[in-house]
């Protein structure tokens, strides 16, 4: 309890028991990941608390919502934000509230399922869509392994399903659990959305987006990693993936840092932890003759366009 929260109760004394929000930590938390992922759009999921008062404070702040229901749509549009700003983050839904939402202006919709990307083709003709995959979850204290996703390999042939579904095939989302204390825990998941790019792009697919989902902890009674700790792991973790995510152009919506500069072979995801290639582990003989191909060809367009290459990720706040 801080002392603008204790001063409150004091002059208030209330006679129920209530819960009393600070704004200024909202912002002051919103505004710590932010500049912890300053390559970043946050998402702020509306169930984590949907009060007009929050949802206004982050709109005018300028962060986006991620939405699991129709009412959570029309919450996020009420508080200020528009339509480019919403995600359907929810992996199942009814037909009905998919075209309600791609009435009201939602772009963006995520899946898991091959029914579900069908049921999006039908009502939301020519939506971004992205796919949800699998992790493990170890190292959470809620762990959402069983809840929703899909294999990567599954994820792979769904997206490409989907331009043929008259749908754009947008990226790959994925949660590491909620309360994650590992700051590396997103290691694994951005080297399986790695996969997914490299596999896509080489069908002519180009993938756009990665969700970083949520996962970030509040401290309870242990406690936790700060923001800064978790974008610097973030940001190591997509370039020992060696980041074909890095490949974006000025139509993409979400938000651009500095152009990173990087080829996409700057690194064969050594196994000896290095940013370059040690050239000795079985991971970098085996990547290596695909991986400098690709990266003669990516530097090729780099060079000519360097100015529209930019890191780019999704996020949540959960």
């Amino acid at each position: 309890m801080n002392a603008k929260i204790a001063t409150f109760l004091e002059e208030r004394r209330p006679e129920t028991p209530c819960l009393v929000l600070d704004l200024d930590v909202v912002a002051g938390n919103y505004q710590a990941l932010a500049e912890a992922l300053p390559d970043s759009r946050i998402f702020y999921a509306v169930k984590a608390n949907p009060a007009p008062q929050i949802l206004s404070l982050l709109a005018a702040m300028g962060s986006c919502f991620d939405t699991a229901s129709v009412v959570e749509i029309h919450d996020a549009l009420a508080a200020g934000a528009t339509a480019d700003r919403i995600s359907f983050g929810n992996t199942i839904k009814k037909r009905v509230d998919i075209a309600t939402a791609y009435a009201l202006g939602i772009r963006l919709f995520a899946f898991d399922s091959e029914a579900e990307l069908r049921k999006i083709a039908e009502v939301a003709p020519g939506a971004r869509v992205f796919c949800r995959i699998l992790t493990s979850g170890e190292g959470a204290e809620w762990p959402l392994s069983r809840k929703f996703g899909c294999e990567p390999c599954m994820a792979r042939d769904l997206l490409a399903m989907a331009p043929g579904l008259g749908l754009d095939a947008y990226g790959v989302s994925f949660h590491v659990g909620s309360q994650q204390r590992d700051t590396g825990a997103w290691d694994k998941a951005l080297e399986s959305a790695a996969g997914i790019f490299r596999d896509l792009a080489a069908q002519g697919i180009e993938l756009k987006m990665v969700n970083l989902g949520g996962g970030f902890p509040t401290k309870y009674l242990k406690e936790v990693p700060t923001p800064d700790a978790y974008g610097r792991a973030i940001t190591n973790g997509r370039i020992k993936a060696a980041a074909p995510f890095l490949r974006m152009t000025k139509e993409d919506v979400w938000r651009y840092g500095q152009n990173a500069g990087l080829p996409m072979g700057i690194t064969y995801s050594c196994e000896r932890g290095g940013r370059k290639p040690c050239g000795r582990c079985a991971s970098c003989r085996d990547r290596k003759k695909a991986s400098t191909t690709a990266r003669s060809k990516w530097v090729t367009r780099s060079r000519s366009n360097r100015t529209d290459t930019a890191l780019s990720f999704a996020s949540q706040i959960k």
